[in-house]
């Protein structure tokens, strides 16, 4: 959006009317194109056709802070505007202006729409120079991220049949929906590092094609593939596996002596089955078959060279275990491979051979692809499992799911049931009381051992003696509470408000609240009023007695003052005691 600067120059500050002369004041407006500029010429002259400002503050707001873009015009005057030629040639030096900040038209946009509004599949950005150029790189992998300082490699890359070198995966659907075969993600593993095997590869999520952004990650010898939404949300682990260094090959299977399949009849029989293949995945020919053994021969595909081992060539090597178990009803999906090794890029004339046989946990099955230099594919602990009409399958055990060690970078909620793994709930019966736990005792037996135990240590380490005071403390607590509750207790300094009785009528009073009724008085030891009280509080004795040893302490009689003639003591204090008891 191009935006509009402005600049001026003139030393006029201010004017007794708009739009009269003003010596030396001059308008200066640039814009980055000459639409733009024209733009903010309008709405400079509607703005003073309007304005009380002088023209002298307009040209001094103008200039303030204004860059100077490449198109500009120059004007003395409001009039001027209307026939101001823009040039596009160097400004002028302008001197620096003074005067008043004023309000100015605000700068034009030029408005123009820079969505892209093509299908998702034109969207697709070209191939970058690597995988466009090198006729080796792979058209999955994508272009390599540059990450600094990072232990990882990633790969970017929108898988779509709108590419030109993966066309074929419009011809694979499972169920109702296009899915990315899982001989891609093998393709994907095989190119990332070549020369390596495949070890574990497990598959806990389907890839729809051309919906989603794929990340291929290579951290050490672990590989994972994932998927993200356009706006980079919503992460998705589809695979992964360990890549270990390619081992020997073993030996060449025996080809048995089978009875013939026609082609057509096994792609048929899948397809009834729910998994469709189009004629870039259908490459089998000359198919035998014998007791859960079944070889064929396989054709190359077209744009091999583009691939470490091109998916769909692949794909049709293993379909091969649907004619060794054709008996089997229902559609079978590869969710793990224990062991894939790729000794070879496979020749023109291949031969595939499949041994499969039913399991607990669905399909187990190998194959072997021979050419003219031997065995040029390995695949050993190949897992099929059913998958329903959507594609979903049940996780198996010790399969990488949602939440595990191995898929814990899948990120969809528990309700998403898109991927090839989802949760199926169990009923059970409702109960009004969950039971107990089963670990502990009865609550009688365990209430008589835990009174026993406690008369054991009770009588072990002597508590009866604090059973007999446990009622005397609890007595001094209740006092002292309710004490407190009515101001009764002991003010010391600082502490409520100030009492001015005499003191000796304060002492009577302080005795006379602390004193039960009908309580004769015995002297306690202690200095302080605190102790005494604490010392009767805590007696097991019932308030009130005391030992008949102790005699009644006789009052102290000092609340008349002696007569002024007997006393002595300096005037002073005499003074004091006149003040208190006049006369």
């Amino acid at each position: 959006r191009p935006k509009a600067g402005h600049d001026t120059e003139g030393g006029a500050h201010h004017r007794a009317a708009r739009g009269g002369p003003d010596t030396g004041s001059r308008l200066f407006l640039s814009a980055r194109s000459e639409s733009a500029l024209r733009s903010l010429i309008a709405r400079y002259r509607e703005h003073l056709a309007t304005t009380t400002d002088t023209f002298a503050d307009i040209c001094h707001t103008a200039a303030t802070g204004r860059a100077r873009l490449p198109w500009w015009v120059l004007v003395d005057s409001p009039e001027a505007l209307a026939t101001a030629v823009p040039s596009k040639a160097p400004p002028p030096a302008l001197p620096p202006t003074s005067g008043r900040k004023v309000a100015l038209p605000l700068t034009p946009f030029e408005r123009q729409r820079f969505w892209i509004d093509a299908a998702p599949d034109t969207a697709i950005p070209p191939p970058t120079p690597s995988t466009a150029t090198d006729p080796h790189a792979s058209p999955l992998l994508g272009r390599r991220l540059s990450l600094p300082f990072a232990a990882e490699t990633r790969w970017e890359s929108t898988i779509s049949p709108g590419h030109p070198d993966l066309g074929f995966l419009a011809e694979h659907v499972v169920g109702e929906r296009h899915v990315v075969p899982a001989a891609c993600f093998v393709a994907m593993a095989l190119a990332a590092r070549p020369g390596h095997a495949l070890e574990e590869l497990r598959i806990p999520a389907p890839l729809t094609p051309g919906e989603r952004t794929v990340h291929t990650i290579l951290a050490g010898d672990t590989i994972r593939i994932a998927s993200v939404a356009p706006d980079g949300s919503d992460p998705v682990l589809h695979a992964t596996a360990r890549l270990v260094p390619a081992p020997s090959p073993g030996p060449a299977p025996l080809a048995p002596l089978g009875t013939p399949l026609a082609a057509e009849a096994l792609y048929d029989a899948m397809a009834r089955s729910g998994v469709r293949h189009g004629p870039a995945f259908r490459l089998l020919d000359a198919i035998r078959r014998q007791d859960g053994h079944a070889t064929a021969t396989l054709r190359p595909a077209p744009g091999e060279t583009r691939f470490a081992i091109h998916p769909a060539r692949l794909d049709a090597a293993l379909q091969l275990v649907a004619a060794a178990l054709p008996e089997t009803a229902g559609q079978f999906v590869p969710t793990r491979i224990a062991r894939l090794v790729l000794h070879h890029a496979i020749g023109a004339e291949a031969t595939v051979h499949a041994r499969a046989r039913h399991t607990p946990q669905g399909i187990e099955a190998e194959v072997t692809v021979l050419d003219a230099q031997g065995i040029a594919l390995e695949v050993a602990g190949l897992l099929f499992r059913a998958a329903g009409a959507d594609g979903a399958t049940g996780a198996p055990t010790g399969a990488p799911g949602r939440g595990d060690s191995n898929g814990d970078e899948s990120a969809r909620g528990s309700g998403d049931q898109g991927g090839f793994y989802r949760i199926a709930w169990t009923p059970a019966p409702l109960s009004d009381a969950p039971p107990g736990p089963d670990f502990l005792p009865p609550p009688a037996d365990l209430a008589a051992a835990l009174d026993a135990a406690g008369t054991a240590l009770a009588a072990r380490h002597g508590t009866e003696a604090y059973a007999a005071m446990a009622q005397g403390l609890e007595d001094a607590a209740t006092s002292y509470a309710v004490r407190a509750r009515r101001g009764t207790l002991r003010r010391r300094p600082g502490h409520g408000g100030r009492d001015r009785r005499p003191a000796p009528l304060r002492r009577r009073a302080r005795r006379r609240a602390h004193r039960p009724a009908g309580a004769a008085r015995a002297p306690l030891p202690g200095r302080g009023g605190w102790r005494r009280r604490l010392l009767r509080d805590l007696s097991l004795r019932p308030r009130g007695e005391r030992p008949a040893d102790r005699g009644r302490r006789p009052p102290r009689r000092h609340l008349a003052p002696r007569p002024r003639a007997a006393r002595a003591g300096s005037g002073r204090r005499d003074r004091r005691c006149d003040r208190r008891r006049p006369g």
